[in-house]
């Protein structure tokens, strides 16, 4: 459930009638799309699928699962959440926000420049000065319901209190505005020379099929999705980080020891 921290107590509880009733609920014809991408004959591919799936019926008693409301947005910072793993060599911190709706493509070309400016930042300030993180993730997460973005970063433990100052910075300095025009334009670079490389492949090309479904788009539109990116306007794009600062949460997952000596704040 929203909200709730799975531990491994949790996967304990479920059963194996638990597990052999709900797959039937998602594997079903209608809760499936099938993507094929590559050089292929469409008449041949068709007759292919057909003979495959045309059989494929599901459990017409098995109802669809039930997808609980998301929680109404808040404003703010919340207070870091503090997980303690005190085996770990490492502390990991995620930091999450909320995204204007993804209500269009361009909407999205805007979140992946977001993406770039948190992970440079990150990167510049983390791991090309200091050498302070192993690794950084930073991914939106578009959907019409309401979307989201997770940085993730893994540090040593015995220098995670030299790293959090420099992480909390990172957020309050974007949390201000202060967003220099060349940084923008390097992340906006940077989107763009991903995007060219993420439609190379297959098996990427079915992940942004599936995307486009998912959040009713045409799935034509990520041929122009390059064009978005060049397109994106920088009011726009600051306008959409300002709605990211101004919700963030944060996770610290490791030594409780090592975490209350950084003395972590908001």
């Amino acid at each position: 459930s929203y909200g709730h921290l799975l531990e491994a107590s949790d996967y304990a509880k479920v059963t194996d009638a638990q597990l052999r009733a709900y797959l039937p609920m998602l594997h079903r014809p209608d809760n499936a799309t099938l993507v094929i991408a590559g050089n292929v004959d469409p008449a041949q591919a068709e007759k292919l699928v057909r003979r495959r799936f045309d059989t494929w019926k599901g459990d017409e008693h098995a109802k669809a699962p039930r997808i609980p409301a998301a929680p109404a947005p808040a404003e703010g910072q919340s207070a870091p959440i503090v997980v303690a793993k005190d085996e770990s060599l490492q502390v990991q911190v995620t930091v999450g926000c909320r995204l204007p709706v993804a209500n269009d493509p361009l909407a999205a070309a805007r979140s992946r420049v977001i993406k770039s400016i948190i992970y440079r930042a990150y990167w510049n300030s983390l791991r090309s000065e200091l050498g302070l993180s192993y690794s950084t993730d930073v991914q939106p997460t578009l959907l019409q319901g309401g979307s989201h973005l997770l940085a993730t970063t893994s540090i040593d433990a015995d220098r995670f209190a030299e790293a959090w100052p420099v992480i909390a910075s990172i957020w309050r300095r974007l949390q201000a505005g202060d967003l220099k025009d060349a940084e923008l334009q390097d992340a906006q670079r940077e989107a763009l020379a991903a995007n060219n490389l993420h439609v190379n492949g297959s098996s990427s090309m079915a992940l942004v099929v599936l995307s486009a479904l998912r959040n009713k788009w045409d799935p034509q539109t990520q041929d122009q999705f390059g064009s978005l990116i060049k397109a994106a306007d920088a009011t726009a794009i600051r306008k959409d980080l300002a709605v990211c600062t101004n919700s963030l949460v944060t996770t610290v997952v490791g030594s409780s020891a090592v975490i209350k000596d950084a003395k972590i704040t908001r």
